[in-house]
């Protein structure tokens, strides 16, 4: 590596000697670079060294940022260690668990991208050597990821790990039930408070398998994590540990040229599919993953992605589809045991920040990893790692719970997550809505019957930003009378804590004039899980013929006439214009 003088010193390899780094190119063009740097308090030895941005979105928004500082400042800690000099860069993330349900929802998509951009102006403004990303939930590990992609540097993710459960392995989702509770008069109000104040005990991820607890686990499969990474304990040591680690790792890739392109590779993002399907992961970890690949340059099929999905089992038994909250996940080996347990279906050459494969990343933590620790703690439960990470031929599910499915109402693909269903053919008579506040109404006042399918159209990325449909889904879960009776169909998203029957990512969408858009009440839609299909079988007349259907929806086309679009201001009228197809994972992309 580098000392303080501008020589190099052999904390590490030789390997990088003679290369000019990107920030020694910057003050060789820049007069005022050295006299700026030496104004924030650097050395006249730090300017010479290796340049890593510590790109953090620690923030007082939400548990899952709120002690990302800390994180940084140990990565900071370890990149000095090895003679790099670190620089903190902050743009802090938003919450979907507080935006749920309001107007701000619209803008948790767009966020991905601000998170995404102000990465990459922070990279390439400071002449980067390397970036160091410290992140925990649902958009900021997507937007690093992207942004990583796009500057193309030695890269590492410190993970921001994930809260503890509460009481009776409660977490967040409970406070919703726990609310309808208390309306019903079930529960008192003590009792609702106190369900409330256990919800998040901890900084950290919400520890249930949602697009957080989702996307890291996902990072660390892409090989941009150190093993163990991913929902470790947010309150431990060990965190911290891992984050100065981390910084020594990325000094590591520095010191020999290694970019994210050298780890990330289209195999990977297979790798990332099948752990996906694994941990029965939010449905919008697919989504982030085809917009890693759009970033990248690669061929990103939904397809590819079900023959992936078909082929893998589920073997984690976590909430909210399981019964364990994900902060177990961690104590039952984390997603090094996962690898292990899915040998045969991953490919374990691919290559991780740690110099070695991913199966022998894999294999070498599991090795120096005592056991006793995890059987320990887990059974203190009456559980074992085996209860939460299932081998293979244990599994909780044969296949994994997501599916993709085509059909005339879906073109372009659609995505279930299939826990609250079977995979058998179900008819459902359409309600249509244009927008979830219409739709809402309707479920509050009791107005949906078994065997509705609620169809909330025009909440794609070009309608509205792509929202999240959280509390139609869950309105609906609690209900038991109607809970599995009823389907959710929407070009908008799910929460990763959805429940029950919901087909969402309905491609193309309705604000470009996707099937979904010609849909009427009482048209008799079936979905068909096993076979992949979502139809339109029938009007308010009955069931017809394929053809027939086909007929139906281009008479439809004919007459078709779209209701007035939603005028947007400032980020989501930017993205709302940008966004691309659900295969492009909604990217923001310039028109063509």
């Amino acid at each position: 590596m580098w000392d303080g003088t501008g020589k190099r010193c052999c904390l590490l390899s030789d390997r990088g000697a003679g290369r000019e780094l990107t920030s020694q190119k910057a003050r060789a063009k820049g007069y005022e670079v050295d006299a700026l740097r030496l104004g924030c308090g650097w050395s006249r030895g730090d300017l010479s060294r290796p340049l890593a941005v510590i790109e953090s979105c620690f923030g007082h928004s939400h548990p899952g940022s709120i002690h990302l500082d800390s994180v940084a400042q140990k990565a900071y800690e370890g990149l000095l260690q090895v003679g790099a000099r670190p620089a903190k860069y902050f743009c802090s993330d938003v919450c979907d668990g507080i935006t749920q349900g309001t107007e701000a929802m619209s803008l948790s998509l767009a966020s991905r991208e601000v998170i995404a951009l102000a990465a990459e102006l922070h990279g390439k403004s400071a002449h980067a050597d390397g970036v160091l990303f410290v992140s925990s939930c649902d958009k900021a590990i997507p937007g690093h990821l992207i942004a990583a992609s796009r500057l193309n540097l030695p890269t590492v993710f410190a993970l921001g790990g994930v809260m503890s459960h509460g009481a009776s392995f409660r977490t967040l989702e409970s406070v919703i039930d726990a609310r309808r509770q208390l309306e019903r008069g079930e529960i008192g109000q003590a009792t609702c408070d106190a369900i409330y104040d256990d919800g998040c005990p901890t900084p950290g991820a919400c520890a249930f398998m949602g697009t957080a607890c989702t996307m890291q686990i996902l990072a660390e499969a892409l090989g941009l994590a150190l093993p163990g990474s991913a929902l470790c304990p947010a309150q431990s040591f060990e965190l911290l540990r891992l984050a100065q680690s981390s910084g020594e790792a990325l000094g590591r890739l520095i010191d020999e040229g290694t970019r994210f392109s050298d780890i990330v590779t289209e195999t990977s993002i297979e790798n990332a599919l099948t752990v996906l399907a694994a941990i029965g992961g939010s449905t919008n970890g697919l989504l982030h993953l085809a917009a890693l690949a759009t970033s990248m340059g690669t061929q990103f099929s939904l397809r590819h992605a079900d023959e992936v999905f078909a082929k893998t089992p589920l073997l984690c038994d976590i909430k909210p589809s399981g019964q364990y909250p994900s902060d177990l996940f961690w104590q039952a080996g984390g997603l090094p045991r996962l690898v292990d347990s899915l040998a045969d279906v991953i490919d374990g050459s691919t290559m991780t920040i740690t110099g070695k494969t991913l199966g022998q990343s894999a294999h070498d933590y599991l090795k120096v990893r005592p056991t006793t620790i995890a059987e320990g703690y887990l059974g203190r439960f009456g559980l074992s790692p085996e209860s939460i990470i299932r081998p293979a031929d244990d599994p909780v599910r044969r296949a994994a719970p997501i599916a993709i499915l085509f059909g005339n109402l879906a073109p372009g693909g659609a995505v279930v997550k299939w826990t609250g269903a079977d995979d058998r053919a179900r008819f459902f008579r359409a309600r249509v809505f244009n927008g979830q506040e219409s739709a809402l109404r309707e479920i509050v006042s009791k107005r949906i019957e078994p065997g509705d399918a609620i169809v909330i159209r025009y909440e794609g990325p070009k309608a509205t930003g792509m929202p999240e449909q959280f509390y139609a889904t869950e309105l609906l879960a609690i209900d038991e009378s109607i809970a599995e009776e009823v389907a959710v169909l929407t070009d908008g998203r799910f929460s990763g804590a959805t429940r029950g029957v919901c087909v969402g990512h309905i491609s193309p969408e309705a604000a470009a004039e996707g099937p979904i858009a010609l849909l009427e009440d009482g048209d008799i839609i079936l979905i068909d899980v096993g076979r992949r299909r979502l139809e339109l079988v029938g009007d308010s007349g009955g069931k017809m013929s394929e053809r027939e259907a086909l007929s139906l929806l281009e008479r439809r086309r004919a007459s078709f006439t779209r209701p007035p679009a939603k005028r947007h201001t400032g980020l989501l009228a930017i993205y709302t214009s940008l966004a691309s197809s659900v295969e492009q994972g909604c990217l923001m992309m310039p028109p063509e």
